[in-house]
């Protein structure tokens, strides 16, 4: 197979090939857009329907930003699982784990700047609830200058995303973005070997340029190439990719979509089905929205015209000299008084009174119940009414809610871990020189910790969770946890897990230990002598010595048994509430401490 065209228009012609296309998907994804984003022409009421009030309903944006939100801020758990026997290679796997998450920390640094980015969750988040899918594009590259790496986490737009996909692998890529003449000189000023001085701008008002970023899979144990294209004109030569000097030979590319339908082609072989797959937030309300925007529009419209209706007062001009009188106006318009003049033969017709609209407040109600069906996101989502009166059923309520939400949070889990397995990959692969990374584990405690492209296991997956911020009943979960661990039913682990009672089930248990270890009188006394031990000056261990003598000498001595029987203590040993002696292997380890 041959690598990119050295004439970029032969490659631009695949956006218009067959199953490359996708025109379908593409126009559905804009449509949906539109509606997110409250665009007039998709709720607007014909003109040649009347005059109506353009009013429109708003469940798109607000589902959609709740949605996005939720996914967004969530806490985000990035492990490597391991089973419990092997529990012990836990501290072997840390150093891959904290790179990982490091080196998305990295790539977030990277957008810092930008300010028209925002963190790679939150990108990611937004086009997964919006499109329907996620599209990215990993690499680490180096810095000329320090030779530091810079980890690139390219969250793409799939709208704007073109692929070819063979029987395992991206064959052909092609992310098509925008940006302005002074961008475009500013990023590939000398590339080319010439300087570009001029650009033609996108059609409409808005001065951006299509910019065609491509990647092709050359073959087995080769190179992928990757070129960047404008007004069909390589201003990035195609060139293979490396990672830290070492070729790549793969396209770091995921397109994946949030949902479960693939694509079913049958029949009549229509190629549109390209469009159900990846649906959106708005799979099951898209045809519902405009429909009850509509009826809205109905119901303003009428209260509008009830707002509006003219105040009727019949006056004698000839008495008062053909004017009003004083203090009213003259003037007739909707919403003011207007007069009448008995003396000119007016008089006050009877009032039209505007239907009373029950059907358009049916048919509102109608539409709204099927939208909240279907969206799944009810008014309890917001906090608003109706909703119950206890926590306990909100917390019923918004775990309901998550049903909605399940979509598109599996799928960005499923992203995330892609995305810290990918880097991971490429990190241990380019061999690059040890690097400081610092973030937040899965407990949200931050680290800093210095790893080596050496000390990566890349022989393991992630797993990422995402624990939503939600309502709950606090007092109800523990109460369940603790009768599932009382009858026997769960671990308190698992009980802990399952009622998300704890970040970290494992770090609480050790927490819980380690307090009631701290029980123990004679432990703070421990702990003290340690410290002092470890200070290694002699006034200090000496101190340590006199507190592991006073320990030892508190503890009453093994005696003779009842009847003879050696190391059982009679009823007097313990009376009044008697210390029981320290067990052989602290004494031993105790005397060892402080030197014999």
């Amino acid at each position: 197979m041959e690598g990119l065209s050295s004439n970029p228009a032969d490659e631009l012609k695949k956006l218009t090939a067959p199953g490359i296309a996708r025109d379908e998907l593409r126009q559905r994804m804009d449509d949906d857009y539109a509606l997110f984003t409250l665009e007039k022409s998709m709720y607007q009421i014909p003109s040649e329907e009347g005059d109506w009030m353009t009013a429109v309903i708003n469940p798109a944006a607000t589902d959609g930003n709740r949605m996005i939100d939720l996914l967004s801020y969530a806490r985000e758990k990035l492990v490597i699982e391991i089973e419990q026997e092997k529990k012990k290679g836990r501290e072997a796997l840390a150093a891959t784990e904290r790179a990982a998450i490091g080196l998305l920390n990295l790539a977030d640094m990277v957008k810092e700047d930008c300010p028209e980015e925002t963190t790679v969750k939150g990108t990611s988040a937004a086009y997964m609830v919006l499109r329907g899918w996620g599209a990215y594009r990993i690499i680490i590259t180096q810095d000329e200058d320090d030779n530091d790496i810079i980890p690139e986490a390219a969250v793409w737009d799939t709208r704007n995303t073109y692929w070819n996909y063979g029987k395992d692998r991206m064959l052909w890529v092609c992310y098509t973005r925008y940006s302005t003449n002074e961008g475009i000189e500013d990023e590939y000023e000398g590339w080319n070997d010439k300087k570009h001085t001029s650009y033609t701008l996108a059609s409409g008002s808005a001065a951006y340029t299509p910019i065609y970023d491509i990647w092709k899979w050359v073959g087995p144990d080769k190179p992928v190439q990757n070129g960047v294209a404008i007004n069909s004109e390589w201003v990035k030569e195609p060139r293979d990719v490396k990672v830290g000097g070492k070729p790549l030979l793969y396209i770091p590319v995921r397109i994946k979509a949030g949902r479960s339908l693939p694509l079913v082609v049958g029949g009549t072989l229509s190629t549109d089905n390209i469009k159900h797959v990846g649906e959106s937030f708005l799979v099951n309300t898209r045809d519902i929205l405009p429909l009850e925007s509509r009826l809205f529009s109905y119901r303003m419209t009428r209260a509008r015209d009830l707002a509006q209706t003219a105040n009727v007062v019949e006056y004698d001009g000839a008495k008062s000299g053909g004017n009003p009188p004083s203090g009213f106006e003259k003037a007739s318009t909707r919403g003011r008084t207007a007069y009448l003049d008995s003396s000119k033969g007016q008089k006050l017709a009877e009032r039209m009174t505007p239907p009373q609209g029950n059907e358009i407040d049916l048919a509102a109600a109608q539409a709204a119940n099927m939208r909240i069906s279907g969206s799944g996101m009810g008014p309890v989502a917001y906090g608003m009414p109706p909703y119950p009166d206890t926590a306990q059923g909100t917390d019923i309520i918004n775990h309901n809610i998550l049903d909605a939400i399940k979509p598109f949070k599996l799928g960005l889990e499923q992203d995330r871990a892609w995305m810290a397995q990918e880097f991971i990959r490429q990190y241990k692969y380019g061999n690059f020189k040890e690097r400081t990374f610092e973030g937040y584990d899965k407990n949200g405690k931050r680290f800093e910790v210095k790893v080596k492209p050496q000390d990566i296991n890349d022989n393991w997956r992630f797993k990422c969770e995402l624990v939503l911020d939600l309502v709950t009943d606090e007092n109800i979960h523990v109460g369940m946890a603790a009768t599932e661990v009382k009858t026997g039913l769960l671990s308190k682990q698992t009980a802990r897990d399952k009622h998300n009672l704890a970040p970290d089930p494992d770090a609480e248990q050790a927490i819980i230990d380690r307090e009631r270890a701290e029980e123990i009188g004679e432990l703070a006394l421990l702990r003290t002598a340690k410290e002092l031990w470890d200070e290694k000056d002699d006034f200090s261990r000496l101190q340590a010595q006199q507190i592991f003598i006073k320990l030892m000498q508190s503890q009453p001595q093994p005696q003779q048994g009842m009847a003879g029987q050696p190391g059982v203590m009679p009823p007097e040993a313990t009376a009044g509430g008697a210390r029981p002696r320290i067990p052989t292997p602290v004494r031993e380890a105790a005397r060892q401490q402080v030197g014999g």
